[in-house]
């Protein structure tokens, strides 16, 4: 069950997927990244969704990427 993202059922073949990291003003991290690619590529396998909305909560939208899970990592791992 996804922790980063929110999903609502498609409706009228709209999904739509909330970014959920408000206290982070929804940077994206790697776990993020994997629940976003995990909702996508199921979708793309429902015949029933023809659109995508991603949207963020609360303040953001998202404020980029989460550099405090790079920190220690070497600009190839990043």
């Amino acid at each position: 069950m996804p922790e980063n993202i929110l999903l609502s059922q498609p409706e009228a073949g709209v999904g739509l997927l909330q970014l959920n990291r408000p206290r982070q003003l929804n940077a994206l991290n790697q776990a993020t990244f994997d629940e976003i690619i995990a909702a996508l590529t199921a979708w793309r396998h429902d015949d029933e969704v023809r659109a995508v909305v991603i949207t963020g909560s609360e303040r953001a939208f998202a404020a980029g990427a989460d550099i405090t899970e790079m920190q220690g990592l070497t600009a190839v791992q990043a």
